[in-house]
């Protein structure tokens, strides 16, 4: 009998070794293979939920490398829970990241004046959507300024303290080993470009108007876009073409930064008697960049990016360390250069490379990777637009990231003039949704109480789960009925800007939050 038993157990594992043998490991959904591309309809309404959520605590940014060891874990804590979270395919950062990337949304985003206010609308979105797992968090950002001059890519930053490394396949730091829709994070640091300098930034605090610090009039010395593209093709790879910037999260870090020296430039201008609210040229570059053009963020227009709203409510910046006599005004991850006499971040060298997670040889680690060590191979069969190549007009219908428009039920762009867009033929399971993101407005006719709500139809989701506010707003925004075309609200009063309404019509007043004009 007992011997039975035991070839009976015998056969009961060899069977269990058969039936389990052919079945595949579960897929990390991080994993190559595992992450799928991202929607626009699911990124869309992910904005959506974004925008009707209750706006929290004022928001404090500080430079990253101020912040003790725990408030910079707690920030990059949430981005990787955000990495992690696949309710929202592929998962709810790249989601959101490719807003950025998809080109029907962010035609107003470059080359133009709402460069700086699309831009404060997004990163104010992100910080939105960190506190979804953080009510209280606030981002840091990452003034460049502050990198060693001769020693940029051995800069602190660039260690598993940070930002991970900034060459090849980021494997270090809290975006170590992270997919994309595109591949796996990849940094080509150092080999272009170049981070902003203290000159760059006096230039732009030194000028009067938006129009003299943005393309199209901008001289290149003041021109903040331009200055920022320097960054983008500075830490490469990823970050250094605009269709994957974001995906790499250094990029949100390079833009906190980007509308701190907004704010702090809108501060100047008060200070010289100009009103920031008022201020647009008259050369702002395509239509997608005239002040009424929808931003296509919610039903925001390009001027409400620049309303006081945003600094009055939702954040303000810290300035950043500046002039210094000893190492203890830098903070733990700076020192005082003796030289100029200002904090500068501390390098390699200072900060010793054998902390835990660092990779001496990069190379080795990625034999089994072919093709992969470079970002080159990744992007040569896409047209892209390199940060350093902004003017150049590219076709990216054949980009595998974005797809076809038919696929969504139809033109995304929407046929409501110039102040329209993303209104019409994306179709859902029942049928056509109205995508809404029209101009026209930060609200809808219920106002606001204490949040930015851009006027989204249906109720609001009163769980953090995403895949309940999704079902929630499965309906969409209702679009608006704005004018068809935003010029005839505007009149030149000189070459160089345009005369904004003191009092607008009671049509765009009423879908205004909170009555922003009242403070014009």
């Amino acid at each position: 009998m007992a011997g039975w038993w035991w070839v009976t157990s015998r056969l009961v594992v060899v069977v269990g070794i058969l039936v389990i043998w052919p079945v595949p490991p579960c897929v990390d959904p991080q994993s190559p293979g595992g992450l799928t591309t991202p929607n626009v309809r699911d990124s869309l309404r992910l904005i959506n939920i974004l925008i009707r959520r209750p706006l929290g605590p004022m928001a404090v940014r500080r430079e990253c490398r101020m912040l003790n060891t725990t408030e910079f874990e707690r920030i990059t804590g949430v981005i990787n829970r955000a990495k992690r979270d696949t309710r929202i395919r592929p998962n709810v950062y790249d989601a959101f990241a490719y807003i950025h990337a998809h080109p029907d949304v962010n035609a107003g985003a470059h080359q133009g004046a709402g460069f700086l206010p699309f831009h404060r609308v997004l990163v104010f979105l992100f910080e939105k959507l960190l506190r979804m797992y953080d009510p209280t968090i606030s981002m840091c950002y990452w003034d460049s300024t502050l990198e060693p001059a001769n020693e940029m890519t051995a800069s602190v930053s660039w260690t598993s303290s940070f930002f991970g490394n900034n060459q090849e396949t980021v494997v270090t730091g809290f975006p170590a080993r992270w997919l994309t829709p595109l591949g796996p994070l990849i940094r080509n640091g150092g080999t272009i470009g170049r981070p902003f300098t203290q000159e760059d930034i006096r230039q732009i605090l030194d000028r009067n108007t938006l129009g003299e610090i943005s393309f199209p009039g901008g001289n290149v010395d003041s021109n903040v876009e331009e200055k920022h593209n320097y960054v983008h093709t500075f830490v490469g790879g990823l970050m250094g073409q605009v269709e994957t910037a974001s995906y790499d999260p250094i990029f949100w870090f390079h833009h906190a930064y980007i509308d701190c020296i907004y704010e702090w430039f809108r501060q100047r201008q008060k200070e010289r008697g100009l009103n920031p609210m008022r201020d647009w040229p008259a050369e702002y570059g395509d239509a997608a960049h005239s002040p009424f053009a929808a931003m296509r963020l919610g039903r925001l227009r390009q001027i409400d990016g620049a309303n006081d709203f945003f600094p009055k409510n939702t954040f303000r910046c810290e300035d950043p360390p500046g002039d210094c006599v000893t190492d203890n005004e830098c903070g733990v991850h700076m020192r005082c250069d003796p030289q100029t006499r200002r904090c500068v971040s501390d390098t390699m060298a200072v900060r010793p490379r054998n902390q835990a997670g660092e990779i001496s040889n990069l190379r080795s680690l990625l034999g089994g990777f072919d093709g992969l060590a470079s970002i080159n191979s990744l992007l040569n069969s896409f047209p892209s637009r390199g940060f350093n190549q902004l003017f150049q007009t590219p076709s990216l219908g054949s980009f595998s990231m974005f797809g076809s428009n038919a696929g969504a039920g139809g033109s995304l762009l929407g046929s409501s003039g110039g102040s329209g867009g993303l209104t019409s033929g994306i179709t859902g399971d029942t049928g056509p949704r109205n995508s809404g993101l029209t101009s026209g407005g930060l609200v809808g006719s219920s106002g606001l109480a204490g949040s930015l709500t851009g006027g989204v139809s249906g109720n609001t989701p009163s769980s953090d789960n995403m895949a309940a506010a999704l079902n929630a707003a499965s309906a969409g925004v209702s679009p608006s009925s704005s004018s068809s075309s935003s010029s005839s609200s505007l009149s030149s009063s000189s070459s160089s800007s345009v005369r904004l309404p003191s009092n607008p019509s009671a049509s765009a007043a009423q879908n205004l939050m909170s009555g922003l004009w009242n403070q014009v």
